[in-house]
């Protein structure tokens, strides 16, 4: 027997979006910011591979008329009243940066507080959260612009199309993995060294000749990147001159390998160089002076694309003299644990490095600073724009302050700000950030056109009448792959469910964390596995206790979601961790009374009995016992004819499995591939016991030490596996972990309210699958002759077991007692 399954809410069904054979938008606007079209009513359709065909009876021409025209067998969606883009693509962004406090050392030196290993080992953990809050910020597609050999798996990871086959789903139903479309470069070019930043895989490296340029290149290029990048800094120490013939080999290596080249460079002349020597792209604004005519003439003769990145310009002297100015997409949508990290006040004052402390002492400094850059950037980038350069929007999102996904629209109110249209803004964020995407995919994203990739965001506002209606996202749409922002934020109309999935996944680490300090603790785990390794190294005892109170924190400043799910998901998560804290203090010796380890452990509290009630019982079964000595020894000495020989075991198992699985598939539908295997063991605490494996598997575990009576037959494979704990936990996996991936469920702490449930939902199942005259039928046909024993005496044995069982709440009330003080373990004992 065991304490295991999973809260009621594991029996629900997720529906999960299948990509049809072909979508149909009809009614809504079209907006191509690419070509400044607009078309009312129109009608999009996407086809099975993920590419559209457009058209009414206005842009009939544009499409394949007679595909466009009937919308047999298309799932239809009615987007009256709605606007219709491309999906936005933010063109500058890190993913080896987290936006945190603590993801540049370089800049300031936080080791003491967070070490930038873990920081990057928590980059790595939360990719699928942050490609998430991409795709809940209408973001299809982004440009990382450099970062470590590992930006390459990222790439892969993100632009592999997962279609996975769910069990029990509709036969070719699949699931998109919702991730923007990744274009990559790999370590940036640099003109200076960034040793902080090194933990063997480095974001930057220091090139110090042409020579070593050209070999660097050919490694990179071995990688198939989409650009490479030059990190072009300038200072006293690094004139525009003395790397110019570095940025020169870059660029000619790259262009034989037929890459682009994209570079940083702020300042005039160093743009200018950098254009002059052959580069593709500028990854920022120009930010030191005006820009003269003859740059002007330059960037549109050698067609380059500059991406301004203005946001990133104000986030570190904000976050620095604490006065961050996040927009409301960013609180919402942003992560949670990465904009926490963000308030400098909370860091000790004894560890706060000296660009920070010289920020709060003097704020004011700080918006000057930013003041300034604004003054010389916004007009440059209207220049640039009146003049026909092509703009791409970037955010630079992954530095200090400026958050991954959300960060695009206070991008957007910044180009605002410089004077550009929010037709030219929605441009520079499509149909022009396409063009520095590149390749391929570049050639087909950004627009709403024939053959085009069915990357689309579905608006409930107009952006032409204000460039903040770009963030009032009704659906976005990914290589076909619809999603609700629903789906994408688990709650309508609260902080993103991304949100709890990010919580959820810190509390499974907490739980394996514990693990390490109470072998006991963790029943079942089926999530990743560097989850496990990361956890292994011993978080001491006090840290868990202090971050399960954290994340109670956390769950409780999120917004009460309107969906029962997500409510119940939430109440869930709660007590898990207040669970988890309660063991903190018993491991670390803390003594509660019965009651209060109860409520603290499992959230809930034993009935209490009177002695009377045990008496009562006790002396019913007194006449059913007939013989000498004392009740317990005539009750042992009687059952004795009804042990199921260890020879016969698993013939009568089987026969009690095979029935149980029959009658749980008539009312419930498993996932195909369930199964369990029975083993037969000796040397443990337990008569049976069932070890879930994931994968809808598990085994379950009888041990022949002790004597299995014929009873135990259907109570094991009813409570372990039919429709017991295997079936509850393969429920919970599917429906809870795969489906709606709320990760929390890929683990089971032993000591919690989820136990509780589980033993009794298990507990349940023994009278589920059978009703009692049922279960004694079939026992006298086919278990008691199958275990050689006299079915003649079935009633009789029932008739005492069924007392027996009466008297199993006095276990409770010996265990009550005993911890309490109130008696010894030999009382308890009898």
């Amino acid at each position: 027997m065991k304490l295991k399954a999973a809260p009621a809410i594991a029996l629900a069904i997720f529906a999960v979006t299948a990509r049809a054979e072909k979508i149909a938008l009809i009614n809504g606007t079209l907006i191509n910011p690419g070509t400044s079209q607009i078309v009312q009513n129109a009608t999009i359709v996407i086809l099975r591979d993920g590419r559209i065909v457009i058209g009414d009876t206005k842009i009939a021409a544009a499409g394949d008329t007679k595909t466009v025209s009937t919308l047999k067998d298309a799932h239809v969606i009615d987007c009256k009243g709605k606007f219709i883009l491309p999906g936005y693509i933010d063109t500058h962004i890190h993913f080896f940066q987290s936006g945190d406090l603590f993801t540049r050392p370089d800049v300031v030196d936080l080791n003491s507080v967070r070490p930038y290993k873990d920081e990057v080992a928590w980059i790595k953990s939360h990719l699928d959260d942050t490609f998430t809050r991409y795709l809940r910020s209408g973001i299809t597609a982004v440009v990382d612009v450099g970062g470590p050999f590992w930006n390459f798996e990222v790439r892969k990871t993100a632009n592999t199309d997962v279609q996975l086959t769910i069990a029990g789903l509709a036969q070719g139903s699949v699931v998109t993995a919702k991730a923007p479309r990744v274009a990559v470069a790999g370590p940036l070019i640099s003109s200076v060294s960034r040793p902080e930043l090194d933990l063997g895989d480095p974001p930057i490296v220091k090139i110090d000749t042409p020579e070593q340029a050209h070999e660097f290149v050919r490694k990179l290029a071995a990688q198939n990147p989409d650009l490479i990048k030059i990190w072009y800094i300038v200072d006293k120490d690094h004139p525009v001159d003395s790397f110019r013939p570095i940025v020169r080999a870059t660029i000619e290596e790259s262009h034989a390998h037929k890459i682009r080249v994209a570079v940083h460079a702020t300042e005039l002349e160093t743009a200018r160089a950098a254009v002059e020597e052959g580069a593709d792209i500028l990854v920022h604004s120009v930010i030191d002076k005006p820009v003269d005519d003859a740059f002007v003439k330059l960037l549109k003769d050698r067609h380059i694309i500059l991406c301004p990145t203005l946001v990133v310009f104000e986030r570190y002297g904000r976050t620095f003299s604490h006065q961050l100015n996040l927009t409301p997409e960013e609180k919402a949508w942003g992560n949670p644990e990465v904009i926490a990290s963000l308030d400098v006040t909370k860091i000790p004052q004894n560890k706060l490095p000296g660009r920070i402390k010289n920020a709060l002492a003097k704020p004011d400094e700080a918006l000057d600073r930013i003041k300034k850059t604004y003054d010389v950037a916004l007009p440059n980038l209207k220049t640039l724009e009146d003049a026909n350069v092509t703009i791409a929007a970037g955010t630079d999102a992954g530095n200090i302050g400026t958050i991954h996904g959300p960060a695009l629209f206070r991008e957007f109110q910044l180009m605002k700000e410089a004077g550009l249209t929010p037709m030219q803004i929605l441009q520079c964020a499509t149909a022009n950030a396409a063009k520095l995407f590149g390749g391929e995919i570049g050639a087909h994203i950004g627009k709403i056109e024939n053959g085009y990739l069915a990357d689309l965001v579905i608006l409930n506002s107009n952006p032409l009448d204000d460039i903040a209606h770009a963030s009032d996202i009704d659906t976005v749409i990914k290589n076909g792959a619809v999603y609700s922002i629903r789906s994408l934020e688990n709650a309508e109309g609260n902080s993103s469910g991304a949100d709890v999935n990010a919580l959820a996944e810190t509390y499974v680490k907490l739980v394996l964390a514990m693990g390490e300090h109470d072998a006991d603790y963790v029943d079942a785990y089926y999530g990743p596995p560097e989850w496990k390794t990361q956890s292994q190294g011993k978080k001491s005892l006090d840290a868990i206790a202090v971050e399960a109170a954290r994340l109670r924190e956390q769950l409780a400043k999120i917004p009460d979601p309107t969906d029962e799910m997500e409510r119940l998901r939430r109440e869930y998560l709660t007590k898990q961790l207040s669970a988890l804290a309660a063991r903190v203090h018993i491991v670390k010796g803390e003594r509660l009374k019965f009651d209060e380890e109860s409520h603290a452990l499992y959230d809930a509290v034993a009935p209490t009995l009177p002695e009377s009630h045990f008496q009562e019982i006790l002396a019913r079964l007194e006449p059913k016992l007939p013989g000498e000595g004392t009740l317990l020894q005539r009750y042992e000495n009687w059952r004795r004819a009804f042990v199921i020989p260890n020879e016969k075991l698993d013939a009568v198992f089987q026969l009690a499995i095979k029935a149980c699985r029959e009658r749980t598939l008539a009312h419930i539908k498993l996932p195909p591939s369930e199964n369990f295997t029975v083993e037969y063991v000796t040397n443990k605490p337990w008569g049976g016991y069932n070890w879930y494996q994931g994968n809808y598997r598990s085994v379950i575990q009888v041990n022949t030490d002790l004597p299995t009576y014929i009873d135990r037959a259907i109570d094991l494979a009813a409570h372990e596996g039919y429709p017991g704990h295997h079936v509850y936990n393969s429920l919970l996996e599917k429906n809870l972990v795969h489906d709606r991936g709320w990760v929390e469920f890929s683990v089971y702490p032993l000591f919690s309210p989820q136990s509780l449930i589980a033993e009794g939902t298990a507990n349940f199942g023994r009278e589920i699958v059978f009703t009692k005259p049922e279960r004694l039928e079939f026992e006298k046909r086919l278990l008691w002759p199958a275990a050689g024993l006299d079915p003649s005496r079935a009633e009789e044995f029932y008739a005492v077991q069924d007392l027996m069982k009466e008297l199993a709440y006095a276990t409770n009330e010996a265990a009550r007692r005993y911890v309490n003080g109130e008696i010894d373990a030999s009382a308890a004992a009898t």
